[in-house]
């Protein structure tokens, strides 16, 4: 049984912010969540990927005529859905990443799994194996 001073079950806005504080001040922090990609779902089902498929949506549409990393507007084809959704993917990924180097690198510990309390003091944490 590990010990910590917080843990905090769930990677999203509110959780990464809150473990990467609480360590920056010193404390021992561990994050708990079930999904594999990190982030919750601002990063990965919300926010951030319909604001990127509005974006690429606009893009390939011609209606912005600004460049967007990753994405090639000269087709030699027709776009498919594919490439629609190649941007949204790369961004989700890149954000999940970059969470979980920030958490790391505050030496916050990391576990796939679900957290639920068993009392004020104690966490159980059921591990998603692969």
């Amino acid at each position: 049984m590990k010990k910590y001073d917080l843990i905090i079950i769930g990677s999203g806005a509110a959780g990464d912010r809150a473990a990467i504080h609480a360590a920056y001040h010193g404390y021992k922090v561990a994050v708990v969540e079930k999904a594999r990609a990190l982030g919750g779902a601002a990063v990965n089902t919300a926010t951030l990927p319909s604001k990127t498929l509005k974006e690429t949506a606009l893009y390939l549409s011609g209606a912005l005529e600004k460049g967007l990393y990753g994405l090639d507007r000269e087709f030699s084809r027709k776009p498919d859905a594919l490439d629609f959704l190649f941007r949204e993917k790369f961004v989700v990924k890149t954000e999940s990443e970059e969470v979980r180097m920030e958490l790391l690198s505050r030496r916050v510990d990391l576990y796939n799994g679900v957290g639920s309390f068993v009392d004020a003091h104690r966490v159980l944490v059921k591990v998603i194996g692969d």
